[in-house]
């Protein structure tokens, strides 16, 4: 998916992208078949994310076309799927309080991804109260896979509260199909459209600016984090440091998110 060097990402074609989708959902389904009925609870849930990622490609292809549109929608479903399994494995056993890092990551990804897709002409395929309720289950997933007060969960739960909350800032958004800000070849292109969008509502709001490597200048000239509205400011001490600088997101191997 990134050896193409026609290409300035080393994405293949769309054409091609959509043939590898179509390939890598077959080999998920026969991988899913040979687990049977019985599968675990972690081994699906991993398994359920696998086909987030793999869906989430659709996201990076460049042109608009009935193709993209199906796949994107069924990253849509994969997304959901994600978000409610999570949810009532959870309440069944508890487990997201031993979950990996790489849960918290998805998670807020496959929210993101149920918001571009509701928030875009695509909305019109959807159940819009159940894409709501889906953003409410993922803040309530990344609280529950919290382990302590203000750390990256909670911090990832407000700016997709903060997100929600100005979703109708741009109207416009819902006449056109979703695309990303800032595609690369890695499927992360969506939590740093996140991260930008977030930075741009908050820049909006407070008159700062921003500048070239992501972080905000305020009317002043200090480089201080962007505020939070009043009701998303606790605990008292949140620090958003972390997030003053997009570039945490490419900081480490894996997504920050």
């Amino acid at each position: 998916m990134s050896s193409n060097a026609a290409s300035p990402l080393g994405l293949p074609s769309d054409e091609e992208i959509g043939t590898l989708m179509r390939v890598f959902e077959n080999d998920l389904a026969v991988l899913e078949g040979e687990f049977g009925q019985n599968v675990a609870t972690v081994t699906d849930i991993y398994l359920l994310i696998a086909r987030v990622h793999i869906r989430s490609y659709h996201w990076l292809r460049s042109t608009s076309s009935e193709d993209k549109r199906s796949g994107l929608l069924r990253s849509y479903t994969a997304a959901s799927s994600l978000i409610t399994g999570c949810l009532a494995y959870d309440d069944a056993s508890g487990i997201l309080a031993y979950s990996p890092n790489i849960l918290q990551r998805v998670i807020f990804h496959a929210a993101y991804i149920v918001f571009k897709t509701f928030n875009s002409s695509l909305r019109q395929f959807i159940n819009l109260d159940d894409a709501a309720t889906l953003i409410q289950k993922a803040q309530a997933l990344l609280h529950r896979v919290s382990a302590a007060p203000n750390d990256l969960p909670i911090r990832a739960s407000n700016i997709l509260a903060d997100i929600w909350k100005h979703r109708d800032d741009d109207l416009s958004e819902r006449l056109r199909d979703p695309e990303l800000s800032f595609p690369s070849h890695l499927t992360l292109s969506l939590t740093y459209d996140a991260a930008w969008r977030w930075q741009m509502q908050r820049a909006r709001l407070t008159g700062d600016s921003i500048n070239n490597n992501g972080s905000t200048t305020a009317r002043n000239g200090s480089h201080d984090p962007p505020s939070l509205p009043q009701e998303l400011a606790t605990p008292a001490t949140f620090n958003w440091d972390l997030f003053d600088d997009l570039d945490w997101n490419l900081a480490c191997d894996d997504a920050v998110l």
